[in-house]
């Protein structure tokens, strides 16, 4: 799941074969990579940059797929998380990340980068944490430190979130520095310190949430500097130059070139087309559904046979449907998201793959830059010249997220989180909604119905604010009337679907809280124990004299979610 972004394809090819002397972490010199002490400070800072979006994205879609944002093509939990599935996380970070940002720091001496340096420091930090969320203890004090330690041992992610915070406190100061220049090459934030501020404290703020420390989440929400609004939200935007380099989001190079793309996760689509329900029963379908998915099809329930892979039956009858899908899970559609035309798979279907790329359901318009859905009901395999053109974003932290955060942890009293979702929802749906500038052409323009109507495609399938005020009003209306437990779930679905896109971001939420309720049991009954982290790659367990196969498996807990709930 990687994308080819400028220059990136340079630095990870250099990253690579960098990392290929360095599987324990041994930083020798390599006469085929660019040697960071000689880089201009442009280029470094510009690989920081770009080694950080390529490091998010290496790491986002397992994690999503766990949280059944994204579909992973496994029957268990050990097949679906293996030793090589963290490599470029790993190699990323280890080899070129983490020496960047100290060449930089290097680089500085009686200059004054601090900017450049506290907004790196800002990366590093967050990229720490991500280790320890996806893999627990991970190495950091004896990291990086060449033939004086081959074989670094792992410190405990609680130390290394501590370290990452004090490296967030270090950050804000050195960004603090008004006599500092401000990068010209900012890729991120344009060269705005105080923003890459606002980004720290949210960041600290994400933490405390993880960890649980609701005393030092507040305390960050009271002083107000947050991601709040989205002119500071964090996102790489991506392009749409198709070679030389590939610079369109990985979404759109699964599912608009020649190959069949990636499964849609059947429970996703139908958590935005068919899973919510008004007070009186009937479905509210999220405004945002046709921004997320493009149907190629209008029925999934009447394909052709050899276009199914039910894995239970020929067909989805629903008859067939999983035998423990019970309880919660009985409204659930078996190998179908709708019958409407989302069709995707279900969580944990590791069948092999029939002719059903013309039908299954492809990536959207947001975020991926993909296609905008008005039942055209096109094959999207177009060879990269349909929908948006792959000028996406990696939604990083957005002030959605930030609001859903803020909603989780005020809800520890009942009903006092509303504001935050009530924010939340709407920052989500006003920042699908702007992605229509991609397809302008398209939204703007009046179609013929088949009984003859003329309606505009946006005012009729997009999003108004009629439609967004409804929606809204409907989501609250049912959190009103919901008990504790429910307001939680409510809070745990529209945070889900709010950030699509980051899997990691769901991944963390759904070991935090257990919910959604309902969220999507495996295809088989008897997947194994759920993957609470990532095994460590392979470079590591092969390489390193300090690897210790008893902290490797996927049963193991990080430490902030060590008394989590039980997952499935």
């Amino acid at each position: 799941m990687k994308f080819v972004n400028k220059i990136l394809l340079i630095f990870a090819l250099i990253g690579f074969i960098s990392a290929c002397d360095m599987y324990d972490l041994d930083q020798q010199d390599n006469p085929n990579a660019l040697d960071p002490s000689t880089a201009s400070l442009d280029d470094l800072y510009n690989s920081i940059q770009l080694g950080f979006a390529s490091q998010y994205e290496s790491g986002d879609y397992t994690a999503g797929a766990l949280a059944r944002m994204y579909m992973t093509v496994a029957f268990t939990y050990n097949a679906a998380v293996t030793n090589t599935t963290m490599g470029g996380v790993w190699n990323n970070a280890y080899a070129g990340l983490f020496p960047d940002v100290d060449a930089l720091i290097a680089k500085q001496g009686t200059n004054n980068f601090a900017i450049h340096v506290g907004s790196a420091q800002v990366l590093k930090a967050w990229t720490m944490m991500q280790l320890v969320d996806l893999m627990g203890d991970v190495p950091y004090s004896e990291a990086g430190q060449g033939t004086d330690i081959i074989s670094p041992k792992v410190d405990a992610g609680s130390e290394v979130y501590a370290a990452a915070i004090t490296l967030l406190d270090a950050a804000i100061v050195n960004l603090s520095d008004a006599a500092a220049p401000s990068p010209s090459n900012d890729q991120f934030y344009g060269g705005d310190r105080a923003k890459w501020v606002t980004l720290a404290n949210t960041l600290k703020m994400r933490a405390y949430l993880n960890t649980g420390d609701a005393a030092s989440f507040n305390a960050i929400v009271t002083a107000g500097d947050i991601i709040d609004e989205a002119g500071e939200d964090f996102q790489f935007n991506y392009g749409s130059q198709r070679v030389n380099p590939n610079s369109r989001h990985w979404m759109y190079n699964s599912s608009y070139e020649q190959g069949d793309g990636n499964y849609m996760n059947n429970y996703f689509m139908y958590l935005l087309a068919g899973e919510q329900v008004d007070a009186s029963g009937a479905t509210i379908v999220d405004p945002r559904t046709r921004y997320y998915f493009y149907r190629k099809t209008d029925n999934s329930t009447d394909l052709d046979q050899a276009e199914y892979g039910c894995h239970l039956s020929v067909y989805p009858t629903q008859a067939d449907r999983p035998a423990h899908w019970t309880g919660s899970f009985a409204s659930l559609p078996y190998c179908y998201g709708t019958e409407d035309g989302y069709y995707g798979r279900d969580h944990l279907n590791g069948s092999g793959t029939p002719p059903d790329g013309p039908v299954k359901t492809s990536y959207g318009l947001y975020p991926g830059g993909g296609a905008f859905d008005f039942d055209e009901y096109q094959d999207t395999r177009t060879l990269g010249i349909f929908g948006g053109l792959g000028e996406g974003i990696l939604p990083v932290m957005l002030s959605s997220h930030a609001w859903f955060m803020r909603a989780e942890m005020a809800e520890s009293t009942a009903g006092a989180g509303r504001d935050a979702l009530s924010a939340g929802i709407s920052a989500s749906l006003a920042k699908v909604r702007s992605f229509k500038s991609l397809v302008s052409a398209e939204m703007s323009q009046d179609i013929t119905l088949k009984d003859g109507t003329t309606v505009n495609v946006e005012s009729f399938y997009g999003m108004t604010d009629a439609k967004v005020a409804d929606y809204l009003a409907d989501v609250l209306a049912v959190y009103d009337a919901a008990d504790a437990a429910g307001k939680k779930d409510i809070i745990a679905k529209q945070m889900l679907i709010a950030i699509y896109g980051n899997g990691l971001a769901a991944y963390n939420m759904w070991r935090r809280t257990g919910l959604p309720s309902n969220m999507s049991p495996a295809l088989e009954a008897d997947p194994g124990t759920f993957a609470y982290r990532m095994r460590y790659p392979q470079d590591y367990t092969t390489r390193n004299a300090n690897y210790d196969e008893a902290n490797d498996l996927i049963t193991n807990r990080v430490f902030w979610n060590a008394s989590g709930p039980a997952l499935y």
